[in-house]
């Protein structure tokens, strides 16, 4: 008697009780996600470098030979021949000016057949070595043009090779850099470029580019030009941007991507059921990934939550 009281007992509390076992069986069973969906996107790449900003027209100067100054402009601009510095004047154009002497004078007498050949030509060797010692140690303006500051003073040493004085003209710039070459084949003439000046991005166009590589550092030559109207200052080095590869693709957010040792997945929600998919990716752009294969425009994809669940979990849906 007890015992077939305590089995309908035992039935009404299954029967009552069913509804909250099995509600609470269906929530451990589903795991909250929220979702996107796979679309397309104009994706571009991109390559951040530092180069040298420089006027167009300018020139360097640096001393070819050792010597003292014995000359110098001191003036802000010059007219195109204007001597800029003279490094042992009196002496090299001693030099010069009697060898010069000797050449005209050694030239009247070839005419009157009274030396020979040998000795007008070591006259005229003697004169061109002269002229060319001359021409080492004066500096001369190339065009009209702003002279840079000049460290140098009247009566000190300088040395070859040593650096002296740049002459600029005009307010055309361009910026030199150099590119690794791994985007040789990425980047040219058309590419578009940006400049960073002061806090914001400028429109510049490449100029000019190398098809080699150098032997030194196995980069290549870039040249970008920029209009007049900036600020940069010569011989400023400054930041520039080089977007490229631009085309339409499918994407992804990069929370939605999971990596192990067999590879890269997403989880694609269909029927709330989340199916672990296999993709190919390629580049990164604005926290987005682009997708190369195994997904299709369309496909819904988990992007939070994807922690908590694994392939056939059942999921619901957070809505926002």
């Amino acid at each position: 008697m007890m015992s077939c009281k305590s089995t309908i007992i035992h039935s009404l509390l299954v029967i009552f009780l069913w509804p909250a076992i099995s509600f609470s069986e269906d929530a451990i069973q589903h795991t909250y996600v929220e979702v996107k969906d796979v679309r397309l996107a104009k994706l571009h790449e991109t390559y951040d470098a530092t180069g040298e900003c420089i006027l167009s027209q300018n020139i360097d100067f640096f001393a070819r030979e050792s010597g003292v100054i014995t000359e110098l402009n001191s003036a802000d601009s010059v007219k195109a021949g204007d001597v800029i510095i003279k490094i042992n004047g009196p002496a090299i154009e001693a030099k010069y000016n009697a060898a010069e002497i000797s050449f005209k004078r050694d030239s009247t007498l070839f005419a009157k057949n009274i030396i020979s050949v040998e000795a007008i030509d070591r006259a005229r060797i003697n004169f061109e070595n002269a002229k060319l010692d001359y021409e080492n140690m004066i500096i001369k303006a190339p065009f009209d043009g702003a002279v840079g500051v000049i460290k140098k003073k009247v009566g000190d040493r300088v040395f070859a090779g040593e650096y002296l004085v740049s002459v600029t003209q005009g307010h055309s710039k361009e910026i030199v850099l150099q590119l690794p070459s791994k985007l040789i084949k990425n980047i040219t003439k058309d590419t578009e470029v940006k400049v960073l000046e002061d806090t914001s991005w400028v429109s510049a166009k490449i100029t000019s580019m190398s098809q080699y590589l150098s032997r030194e550092s196995g980069n290549f030559l870039v040249k970008v030009a920029l209009d007049d109207q900036n600020d940069l200052l010569h011989k400023s080095f400054v930041q520039v941007r080089f977007i490229f590869n631009e085309h339409e693709a499918l994407v992804v957010p990069e929370s939605a991507i999971m990596r192990n040792d067999k590879g890269t997945f997403v989880f694609v929600v269909n029927d709330s059921t989340a199916k672990r998919v296999n993709i190919t990716t390629g580049i990164k752009m604005s926290g987005l990934v682009e997708v190369l294969s195994g997904l299709n425009v369309g496909d819904v994809i988990v992007v939070e939550g994807i922690t908590k669940i694994y392939d056939n979990s059942k999921v619901s849906v957070l809505k926002k």
